[in-house]
């Protein structure tokens, strides 16, 4: 394989974070909240040789997806991305992330999707997660046929695993975990009044376990009132707004922080003064934004008792076990669908060279039959017609069966030694991909 082929042929890869690597403290510094995803994916797709992007930024991961054209200095041209948009030391990023590239990018998107590397084994909040994200840089136009054939395999994938296997079945999410702890904490949920700080899918999600866990009295508090009224009407709870969260949490005994806001909400200041107002009454803060929404230092206030996402991970660890055994299905469902992914790709990088294979026998034919029409004796326009619909026929004819074992060579293995034999034995010219 030449130089210049290993240069100009597209490859994925993916740089990221998650809960496994790196702490709360570095993916809230990374992380890509609300607008600045938009922004992120503007600088990202602006890098050298990076020519479709997708970032995933949730509350246990951070992953920077990519097609590149350039392998060599592909890891380093995502980290001074990261490093630089987020005002992170290099030093820290290259300890607490992971990198892969080709297949073992693909694989990876394809198992993260499925649930498959989270934090709560086989949780389906992440396939809307990545759904959110891959439309989010499809809006931007910074996605392309590869990302795009790439992430609907991978949905593909994450809703055969669901629907296929049991992996799916008890605690599968955050939120779910999330209350669970609380019920373990305050008991009974029934004589308990609850907040939900937020009101987006995590929230929606947390209103979903409250309300099934019979939850007293329910709030949701957010930053305008159109998506929090549509949960209060659903769920049957009151609404606020998120300025008024203080006024909220002195009168509720279990609040969920779920905002998309870069900055600390809750800070220890304000809720030293409303546990002073409530000393025999014990307030449980679970925090399950990314980035955080309440200043650790709250946790060290008396008769308060806050979570985050981190420290969750010790309840789902105990919860997964029953689902660990349906893993080895669902890995063969992902291997599966990933060859599927494979082979377009492999396929898709052998069509130039078969384009210019057939462009070879035509423009061969027709030299041809311009010389035979030009030594015959009679001028017969019909029969020269005639002829050149027939050598266009044979053409295709005769170019089909090798076009067909091509794609189907292409789609078993690298191609890059059967464009170079295909290019060499015809004299075709030489083309990028």
């Amino acid at each position: 394989m030449s130089t210049q082929a290993h240069r100009t042929r597209k490859h994925v890869v993916v740089l990221g974070t998650n809960y496994a690597c790196g702490d709360v403290q570095l993916r809230d510094r990374i992380s890509f909240p609300g607008s600045s995803l938009e922004a992120g994916l503007e600088q990202l797709i602006d890098r050298d040789h990076i020519e479709e992007a997708v970032i995933l930024s949730t509350c246990n991961r951070v992953e920077l997806y990519a097609v590149t054209s350039r392998l060599p200095g592909a890891r380093d041209e995502l980290l001074g991305f990261l490093s630089r948009s987020r005002s992170v030391s290099r030093k820290s990023l290259v300890h607490h992330t992971y990198y892969y590239h080709c297949s073992d990018a693909v694989l990876h998107l394809y198992r993260v999707i499925a649930g498959l590397d989270s934090m709560v084994l086989g949780e389906a909040q992440i396939l809307g997660q990545a759904k959110n994200a891959f439309q989010a840089a499809q809006h931007l136009g910074v996605t392309g046929p590869i990302l795009n054939k790439l992430f609907t395999g991978g949905f593909q994938a994450g809703k055969r695993v669901r629907s296929e296997t049991g992996i799916g079945e008890g605690l599968i999410s955050v939120p779910s975990v999330a209350i669970d702890l609380a019920q373990k904490i305050l008991g009974d949920l029934k004589q308990c009044s609850a907040v939900i700080l937020g009101a987006g899918y995590t929230g929606e999600l947390s209103a979903q376990h409250l309300t099934s866990a019979n939850i007293g009295t329910l709030l949701f508090a957010n930053r305008t009132y159109e998506r929090a009224w549509k949960l209060a009407q659903r769920f049957g709870g009151t609404l606020t707004l998120l300025k008024n969260r203080y006024e909220i949490l002195r009168e509720c005994d279990l609040a969920i922080s779920c905002t998309a806001s870069p900055h600390f909400i809750i800070r220890p200041e304000q809720v030293s003064e409303i546990m002073a107002q409530r000393p025999d009454r014990p307030l449980v803060l679970i925090d399950i934004a990314a980035p955080r929404d309440i200043d650790p230092l709250v946790g060290d206030i008396p008769n308060v008792v806050l979570h985050d996402i981190d420290t969750i991970s010790s309840v789902s660890e105990s919860n997964s076990e029953n689902r660990r055994q349906e893993a080895s299905p669902c890995e063969a469902i992902v291997q599966e669908e990933s060859q599927k992914f494979f082979g377009w790709y492999y396929s898709q990088r052998v069509l130039p060279t078969l384009v210019s294979l057939r462009r070879h026998f035509e423009d061969v034919c027709e030299q041809e039959v311009s010389r035979y029409c030009s030594s015959a004796t009679s001028d017969d326009s019909s029969s020269s017609e005639t002829l050149r619909l027939f050598a266009r026929s044979f053409t295709r004819r005769l170019l089909h069966t090798p076009s067909t074992v091509l794609r189907h060579m292409a789609a078993e293995k690298d191609s890059a030694a059967i464009v170079d034999a295909v290019q060499d034995l015809f004299g075709l010219e030489k083309n990028d991909e």
